[in-house]
């Protein structure tokens, strides 16, 4: 892009300088010599504040740098301003056509220790003296974290989900309310402004394409913090089915370790096809593998677990039922006795 933009403005200052050979009497119209700006044409323009706590305490002397991203091409690709005595600042940068701009604006760049990131703001172009307003910003660690979805009954990710966010309780944030699309890997943005640093709750609500039923997904904390890093909030939607059994020697009560357990499935909801074999931890604890084909049915698993000790004949247990459920805690399956081989 800058090598593009050289070559533009090298062919700009030749048919300047032609220009000014054959055209000495309209010098005193409008002269593209000056830039874009000189005739009433494009630019951003934009007069916003920055506050150390909102509206009390404006940010004094604060450096802030506009970033382009995408859209309309700029004279300038990034540009530096500090606010003033009132935390105010102006912003104005040509621009090469009318339209938009997208554009990250990062406060105190500086100091990456304390700086922070205002994303993707979407910036008009304007003609003249115009000044368009930005929303006041509040200089404080940013609320930076990355929403993923996921189903409860197999882990699979929610794509193309429309997701609500709605504050309950906590501190002030702008918006309160927002929507946004989870991507092909259920990942969304969690990012709304905070007006003061600490934590605020809220509670999202899933639709899915095609499914009536909306998922509630309970309140949860997003907290402000200095640093460019992202977190991660991991959540499932829909029916659960994750069972957590236990199995022990019979002799002496003591877990049996390292025993290989299968599912067979009888009836009922169907699972994913493939292996449903696990073994034993160190505490005779074992998850019933499978899971669900389809995780927005509810119903029951039925089936039976077979125990292969390391010698003589598999126990089995037959005629189990395993429900699915709602939440995200793992549920006891049951615990079973067996004889050591």
């Amino acid at each position: 892009m800058t090598r593009n933009r050289a070559v533009t403005r090298g062919r700009r200052l030749v048919e300047c300088s032609i220009a000014f050979t054959i055209a000495l009497p309209a010098l005193a119209g409008c002269d593209p010599c000056f830039g874009v700006s000189s005739c009433g044409g494009a630019v951003i323009s934009y007069g916003g504040a920055v506050y150390d706590t909102y509206p009390d305490a404006p940010a004094v002397g604060r450096e802030i740098m506009m970033v382009w991203k995408s859209g309309v091409e700029l004279a300038e690709d990034s540009v530096r301003f500090v606010t003033g005595s009132d935390g105010h600042f102006t912003l104005r940068v040509p621009a090469l056509s009318m339209g938009e701009v997208i554009a990250d604006f990062v406060v105190n760049p500086s100091v990456p220790d304390s700086s922070h990131l205002v994303r993707d703001q979407v910036l008009k172009t304007t003609r003249g003296n115009n000044v368009l307003p930005l929303e006041p910003w509040v200089s404080i660690p940013p609320i930076t974290y990355v929403g993923e979805l996921y189903y409860r009954g197999n882990l699979a990710r929610v794509a193309d989900a429309t997701v609500e966010f709605r504050r309950t309780r906590g501190i002030a944030v702008r918006p309160d309310t927002f929507t946004v699309l989870s991507n092909f890997e259920g990942r969304f943005w969690l990012i709304p402004t905070p007006l003061q640093g600490g934590t605020v709750y809220g509670e999202m609500y899933v639709t899915l394409e095609g499914v009536a039923q909306s998922f509630l997904v309970p309140e949860f904390p997003l907290e402000t913090f200095q640093g460019g890093q992202v977190r991660i909030l991991r959540r499932g939607i829909g029916p659960n089915w994750d069972y957590v059994g236990e199995l022990r020697w019979a002799d002496r009560n003591e877990p049996a370790v390292g025993v290989q357990v299968d599912f067979v499935p009888t009836g009922g909801l169907e699972l994913i096809p493939g292996s449903r074999s696990t073994t034993t931890n160190g505490d005779g604890q074992f998850r019933v593998p499978g899971r669900l084909l389809d995780p927005l049915l509810e119903g029951i698993v039925e089936g039976d677990l077979i125990f292969h000790r390391s010698e003589g004949s598999p126990v089995t247990v037959t005629g189990l039922e395993f429900p699915t459920y709602e939440g995200d805690p793992q549920l006891p399956a049951g615990e079973w006795t067996i004889e050591r081989p």
